[in-house]
């Protein structure tokens, strides 16, 4: 699935019919780009909603023919909930999960009476014991601490758990400085963590959002971009222009670095993605 250098990208299910009619037209442009694959995220916005995303994967597998991989949540399910969407997956062809624990929402079902919520790699144990010879599975990597984190030597012990498990490959958190990146890769291979860890690349077009974002998920904006952003506060267009900008000069950067395959969030937009694709082949 990840052998040589290539792009994927990530696509949220729509709400709305009209939020479908773009998505497609959108990923007609991006199948054009050749991705590896297309990931499609648990339910609109996140929501955990597996109808959502079951459309959506259904939709754009049979407008691209791509290969799919749909975020898949077990928090608050039960293993046999989860084998159930498993077996859906498996009949209309898909090949690829990305293994999540997920956030609980404010109407998701109340913990077990065991207390005890499955966690990703509980995920990853049953589909690779169920159905190990079709799925391939990923998972999710934090460069930077995720914010239940209990200390990043435990953050590591779990990933190489995950992946004796059977964890394929990671896509990581967005993230806006590249050292971050480079040090987590660093620490991974100290850590006997070998598995591909795919750059997660975003780019910002909303100044106020991702202020909010970066506070709550750890996320580190760097000192220059966060002025950049702040100096031109509510000019919408001098803030897309600038997120481009930084976008760029990161997938070049990683470019220089030998990093051979982007994860690119598209928001279920095409144009700033090729864009990026481009200018990191080119680089």
């Amino acid at each position: 699935m990840l052998s040589g250098p290539g792009v994927s990208f990530e696509l949220f299910p729509p709400k709305t019919p009209q939020g479908m009619e773009k998505l497609l037209a959108a990923l007609g442009d991006l199948a054009s780009l050749s991705p590896r694959f297309v990931s499609v995220t648990s339910g609109a916005g996140g929501s955990g909603r597996e109808e959502e995303t079951i459309s959506a994967v259904r939709a754009v597998m049979t407008a691209s023919g791509l290969p799919v991989m749909p975020h898949m949540t077990c928090v608050g399910r039960t293993e046999d909930e989860l084998l159930d969407v498993l077996r859906g997956y498996h009949e209309i062809g898909v090949k690829n999960i990305l293994a999540l624990r997920g956030d609980r929402k404010a109407d998701a079902p109340a913990p077990r009476p065991s207390g005890h919520d499955l966690h990703a790699i509980d995920l990853i144990r049953i589909v690779n014991r169920h159905f190990g010879e079709h799925f391939c599975v990923g998972g999710s990597a934090y460069i930077e601490p995720h914010p239940e984190s209990l200390g990043r030597d435990r953050d590591f012990h779990y990933m190489k758990e995950k992946q004796e498990a059977g964890m394929a490959f990671a896509v990581t958190q967005l993230f806006f400085e590249n050292r971050l990146y480079y040090d987590y890769l660093d620490a991974c291979a100290r850590h006997g963590i070998d598995m591909p860890i795919l750059p997660g690349i975003f780019t910002i077009t909303d100044g106020a959002w991702i202020r909010e974002f970066s506070a709550t998920h750890r996320v580190t904006i760097p000192p220059a971009l966060r002025s950049a952003l702040d100096r031109h506060d509510g000019d919408g267009e001098a803030i897309r222009r600038i997120g481009l900008d930084h976008t760029l000069a990161q997938v070049r950067d990683l470019a220089a670095h030998g990093v051979r395959h982007l994860h690119i969030y598209t928001m279920n937009r095409s144009e700033n993605p090729r864009i990026i694709w481009q200018a990191f082949t080119n680089a």
